[in-house]
């Protein structure tokens, strides 16, 4: 285990148990991330389920394959998923009726083959019957090997803190900078680095992004800057996933690759830099 219980390191990735079953980095990436998407989209069909529920789900499915593997044929990725929105949805007292989130997940899956509505009144009830008893059964797994340590610790707060620390007024800003939040739960990113750091790069690349003067006052700790790159860098990844040689870097990737090169650089100098 990582020394923070759920913040794992890069050289933990590249030993999951999927990894050892000889699925690539990227094939595992992909799982997750369309595993996420999944979630996303069973939320859209059930009514009032909260950015916090989904974010919750998305940590509990990409913990739980911190552990398990995408290769075990005995474990259905689409199962755990459901699973996951469950129990994140009871935990965010945000409770949803087992009954309709198995109905929208199966249908959701049978988007594509329709398969579903070749079978009778019966043999649906039946599927869904069994469907339901395997979500229970899956409970059980993810919440013992998530140690039954349901308690999440989310960026938003601190996103909300610096807002009103600093005066950044802009809504759009805060509104971009929770979006970029939003989206990293869909990824490794969200397993990777303390809550902190995402709010601060998610709040640095929304400023850059909708062209609002810095703060004048909010300065990263020297000691801090490079991780601090790593994690902007790596929301970057998300939205532009070509690697520099098959795409030009862009601009906010040239101000980091500029910070990583020369640390006495302050980030924010060089983000007004770049604004002037």
């Amino acid at each position: 285990m990582p020394k923070e219980k759920w913040i794992f390191t890069k050289e933990n990735i590249e030993k999951t148990p999927s990894r050892n079953d000889l699925i690539t980095l990227e094939d595992e990436a992909s799982f997750r991330n369309r595993s996420c998407e999944f979630i996303v989209a069973m939320t859209s069909e059930l009514q009032n389920v909260t950015v916090l529920s989904i974010c919750t789900a998305c940590m509990y499915f990409h913990r739980f394959y911190m552990f398990h593997s995408f290769s075990d044929i005995k474990i259905d990725r689409f199962v755990v998923a459901t699973t996951c929105l469950f129990l994140a949805c009871k935990t965010n007292e945000n409770s949803k009726k087992l009954d309709k989130i198995i109905k929208v997940s199966m249908s959701v899956q049978d988007e594509k083959v329709k398969s579903l509505a070749s079978l009778s009144q019966k043999e649906l009830y039946e599927k869904r019957k069994q469907y339901r008893l395997e979500v229970l059964k899956m409970e059980r797994i993810v919440a013992h090997t998530l140690d039954f340590d349901l308690r999440i610790d989310f960026p938003y707060k601190h996103i909300y803190r610096i807002v009103r620390n600093q005066g950044i007024s802009s809504k759009k800003v805060l509104t971009t900078a929770s979006t970029l939040l939003n989206d990293t739960y869909k990824h490794m990113i969200c397993i990777l680095y303390e809550p902190i750091y995402l709010a601060s790069a998610s709040l640095i690349l929304a400023l850059l992004h909708c062209k609002e003067s810095f703060p004048s006052k909010w300065h990263i700790p020297r000691n801090k800057l490079e991780q601090f790159i790593d994690v902007a860098k790596e929301i970057l990844k998300s939205y532009y996933p070509k690697s520099p040689i098959e795409a030009d870097l862009t601009p906010f990737e040239k101000i980091l690759e500029n910070c990583k090169e020369n640390k006495s650089i302050a980030l924010l100098e060089e983000l007004d830099k770049m604004k002037s």
